[in-house]
């Protein structure tokens, strides 16, 4: 790998999905040149095309109030949430953000008499998002966007490395998955929107799986922490209620309880959100009720797939509509049959630390939605991740298309560069060893450690082991790695190779977090720590590479 391509920019944005093209399309109409690169294919990766069709649209119209919505995000985040990104969002969700979307060409579904059909879900205490009936519209609307614009797109292209110049993100290292090429991207502003980590939870002792594409392996985690960004609330995970047989669609989102007029059940047929969320039964946020479930089974009380049951019978159709469950192809009357649903991780509430202009710790890099941290504090509230891909994707791309106007030609250094290239080189000339552990076998094992020990429910033991066994995945990563492949063209291998050492680093991040907070908040229970305690973590968990070792410390929560 001795040659490769430089392109240049004044805006690179890495990913592939509503952030990213929101990001690309509010860059390019800011007057910057943008190039956007996505490790898959453009609009069919990433977040966006398994999305709920449901957003938050709207807020502050009586008898709801901008500080109704306010409170309810604060609420839902357990008071961790930075609340200036929060006055941000609702006050840019309430002035038409998300349904500037309709003049794109997205269809949100209406009354007869033309106004907006409201829904309201869990954790809202008023009627504020909206449907638009097909879960990948909003990533269709905006691509097409993009493709109209002068905007370069790098489709299976995977960003695995930032560059830095005197302290400052100048561009990128990308590998072309199709050419097995590097390509060098030299920018002035970069907006980091590769999404989560969902890929690095699977298959463990008590099940476990993703609702995200396979794109989603916590690289714009890795890739912020390595240049030194500071990252906040990597603790909080969110889990979502998802099918949990047959097999094939194990994981497969199945909507809000709240709604879907559902009913939740346990084996024995017992209403158990009765003893976790009575009040709010299965209109519970998230967090509530996937930590309800694992409980539930837990305690001998799930079905036999690892789950609890679903009793979708009073779901109407215009509801069923959004949410497109496969019933049909798995041969189940939703009317008559009761469907068994599971944790499946979902969202991360953590990422890099930004403020209202999605600037993370570093400059030159920007970070929007599930790469950035703080909107949602210890949980995420329904309706709000598209619409924070939207108000904040749209601010990322703004902010950093104007500092790039104001910006010369960045320098690079080009033995970053030229370190990359040893790496793939490396990585390569694996496969000529005789023996070694795949890329793959490595993976698997890092989802099971986190989904058994880092998954909805937590405790010391278990997070001690996995920063054991972390260390011992990742000396084997190290020293016994092999690729069985070592040709450049359509090398999956060493696509995957790269993630999981991205993995690696945000598993070890995740788990140092959640052991630090002795609590349960949102979407962190600790078993051993049952209990919200404000006294003492009423504060979030920052954590920052500095001198090649990792550093963690608390910071007090951002006040509006």
């Amino acid at each position: 790998m001795n040659s490769f391509q430089v392109l240049e920019a004044d805006v690179l944005v890495i990913g592939g999905a509503v952030a990213a093209t929101r990001a690309a399309v509010a860059a390019y109409d800011e007057g910057a040149s943008v190039i956007l690169a996505d490790k898959g294919i453009l609009g069919k990766s990433g977040a966006g095309p398994v999305a709920y069709s449901v957003t938050a649209a709207l807020g502050g119209q009586p008898p709801d109030s901008l500080e109704t919505f306010f409170q309810d995000m604060v609420k839902s985040g357990q008071g961790l949430n930075n609340q200036r990104l929060v006055r941000t969002f609702v006050e840019d969700v309430a002035q038409g953000r998300v349904l500037e979307l309709e003049k794109y060409g997205i269809v949100f579904a209406r009354e007869p008499d033309g106004t907006l059909s409201l829904r309201q879900m869990g954790g809202h205490s008023h009627p504020r998002d909206v449907a638009s009936f097909h879960a990948a519209s909003m990533v269709n609307v905006l691509v097409s966007e993009v493709m109209r614009r002068d905007i370069k797109v790098l489709s299976e292209t995977g960003i695995t490395r930032l560059l830095i110049d005197q302290g400052r993100v100048v561009g990128a290292v990308g590998l072309n998955k199709k050419t097995g090429d590097m390509v060098v991207f030299r920018a002035k502003s970069t907006v980091l929107t590769a999404g989560g980590a969902g890929q690095a939870w699977g298959p463990g002792e008590t099940s476990g799986y993703t609702t995200t594409l396979l794109e989603i392996t916590s690289d714009s985690y890795a890739l912020a922490y390595q240049v030194g960004a500071e990252l906040i609330d990597m603790e909080f995970v969110q889990f979502i209620p998802a099918l949990a047989c047959p097999e094939v669609y194990k994981g497969v989102l199945v909507g809000e309880p709240a709604a879907l007029d559902a009913k939740l059940y346990n084996a024995k047929h017992e209403r158990f959100m009765e003893r976790y969320a009575p009040e709010r039964m299965e209109r519970s946020t998230k967090d509530v009720l996937c930590i309800s479930f694992a409980k539930e089974v837990k305690e001998g009380r799930g079905t036999p797939h690892g789950g609890v049951w679903v009793d979708y019978s009073n779901a109407t159709e215009d509801a069923m509509r959004i949410f497109p469950i496969p019933f049909k192809e798995m041969g189940i009357d939703y009317k008559k049959d009761w469907v068994e649903i599971m944790p499946s991780a979902h969202y991360f509430m953590g990422g890099a630390r930004i403020n209202e202009r999605c600037e993370t710790t570093i400059p030159g890099l920007y970070a929007a939605a599930e790469a950035a941290s703080g909107l949602h504090g210890a949980n995420r509230l329904a309706g709000c991740s598209t619409a924070d891909c939207n108000v904040y994707g749209w601010r990322a791309g703004t902010y950093a298309a104007r500092s790039a106007r104001e910006m010369e030609k960045p320098g690079i250094d080009w033995e970053q560069v030229s370190e990359e290239g040893r790496r793939f080189t490396a990585l390569l000339k694996s496969h000529e060893k005789r023996q070694g552990i795949t890329p793959i076998t490595l993976r698997r094992k890092i989802q099971a450690l986190l989904w058994d020990n880092v998954g909805p429910l937590k405790n010391k033991a278990g997070l001690s082991a996995v920063l054991e066994r972390l260390q011992e995945i990742r000396k084997e990563y190290e020293t016994d790695i092999r690729l069985r492949d070592g040709s450049l063209s359509f090398n999956t291998e060493l696509v995957e190779a790269i993630e999981t050492s991205n993995m690696i680093e945000t598993a070890e991040i995740i788990t140092r977090a959640s052991l630090l907070r002795e609590e349960s908040r949102g979407g962190h229970y600790r078993e051993d720590f049952p209990q919200k305690d404000d006294t003492n973590w009423l504060k979030n968990i920052a954590v920052k590479k500095e001198g090649g070792e990792m550093r963690i410390t608390t910071t007090p929560v951002v006040q509006a």
